[in-house]
């Protein structure tokens, strides 16, 4: 099974970056752009990978249908997994993990078979 992704970047208003992996920050222009944008992208690029597919979009009005854990897809896929990277693509900046740290932290804490 061939998968394609669009990895072209683009720059309309004074941000870029690729559509797909930018953050609720990044497209309605909050004044905090800051690492919690980069812990967003990181996300989305984990959930691709263990479910080959992207998390649904989200609107104007920063609304977006709950995202699917990645288990749905991919049985094997532990809780803890699910959990940490659904906190990585959480629409709210606060929700997410606060520092690569906290993340790396989380994720050598996970278990070995995911």
């Amino acid at each position: 099974m061939a998968i394609t992704l669009a990895l072209t970047a683009v720059t309309d208003g004074g941000v870029s970056g690729t559509p797909g992996y930018r953050s609720p920050e990044q497209w309605f222009a909050f004044e905090n752009i800051d690492s919690l944008t980069d812990i967003f992208s990181l996300g989305i690029l984990f959930y691709e990978m263990i479910t080959v597919r992207r998390p649904s979009s989200y609107s104007n009005n920063m609304n977006r249908r709950s995202v699917d854990p990645h288990s749905k897809y991919r049985p094997t896929i532990s809780q803890k997994l699910d959990c940490c990277t659904l906190k990585m693509i959480d629409l709210i900046p606060e929700n997410r993990y606060q520092s690569v740290w906290d993340l790396i932290s989380e994720i050598e804490n996970l278990p070995d078979n995911y």
